[in-house]
C-alpha cells in the first residue's frame, strides 16, 4: 500500500528572519508558487525597514524592490538611512490613509512600481481594514494585512474609519472585504491574514 505525504499548511512554512510571526517564511513560500513576472513589494508603516518588517527578507534574500513608507519621520530617517545606497527601495515619508489624497493609489502613482505588483503588507496598527478598502488602481497578488486577535472568528467588527482609533478589525470582516475585492485567505497566524488574488494561477501547489 502506498502512502501518500499529507499536504502541508502554508504555516508549516513559518519562520521569521526579519518579521514576527513567521511572515517571512510563509510569504517565500507563497512567492515560489507566483508566476515571477514582477519582484516588487510595498509595506507600511515600514518603521526602520528592519524592526518587525515583513519585506526586509524578500528585498534581501530574493532580489525584491520595493517601496517602503513610514509616517513617523523620525524613524522615516532610520528607513533612510537603513536604505542608502539601495536604488530599488523608495523610502516614503507620509501617513498612508483612505481618502482620495492620502489614499495608496494617489502614493504608489509618484513610483516606478506596477500596478500588479507581487506583495503588499498593511501594519498601521488600526485603520488597515479602511486603506485596503480604498485602493482601486492597484491590484497586488498577494495582501498581508494585520487584524484585532481578540475578536472571535465570526464577529464581523469594523474599526470606524478614524486615524485616531486604533482597535483594528476583526478577521472575518476583513475576508468579507477581501472577498468583495476578489481575494481569498490562504493562511493566518495571529495577527496577520494572507490573501491572494483571484487572478493569479499558482504554478504549483502549496
Amino acid at each position: 500500500m502506498t502512502q501518500t505525504t499529507p499536504a502541508k499548511s502554508l504555516l508549516d512554512y513559518a519562520r521569521n528572519v526579519y518579521s514576527q510571526h513567521g511572515e517571512d517564511g510563509i510569504i517565500e513560500r507563497i512567492i515560489q508558487t507566483l508566476p515571477e513576472d514582477n519582484k516588487w513589494c510595498v509595506e507600511f508603516g515600514a518603521w526602520d525597514g528592519l524592526h518587525l518588517t515583513n519585506t526586509r527578507y524578500l528585498i534581501e534574500s530574493h532580489g525584491f524592490s520595493a517601496v517602503l513608507i513610514e509616517a513617523s519621520s523620525k524613524k522615516y530617517l532610520d528607513l533612510q538611512k537603513n536604505y542608502a545606497g539601495k536604488p530599488h527601495v523608495i523610502p516614503v515619508n507620509c501617513f498612508v490613509g483612505f481618502e482620495v489624497h492620502d489614499g495608496l493609489d494617489t502614493i504608489l502613482k509618484k513610483t516606478p512600481i506596477p500596478k500588479d505588483f507581487a506583495v503588499l503588507s498593511i501594519d498601521i496598527d488600526g485603520n488597515d481594514y479602511h486603506v485596503w478598502k480604498a485602493i482601486e488602481h492597484y491590484r497586488p497578488k498577494v495582501v498581508v494585512i494585520e487584524f484585532n486577535p481578540t475578536f472571535p472568528v465570526g464577529v464581523d467588527y469594523i474599526q470606524p474609519a478614524d486615524p485616531s482609533i486604533n482597535h483594528g478589525s476583526s478577521l472575518s470582516a476583513i475576508v468579507k472585504l477581501g472577498l468583495e475585492k476578489g481575494y481569498e485567505l490562504i493562511a493566518v497566524n495571529a495577527l496577520n491574514g494572507a490573501f491572494l488574488s483571484g487572478r493569479n494561477s499558482i504554478r504549483s501547489s502549496i
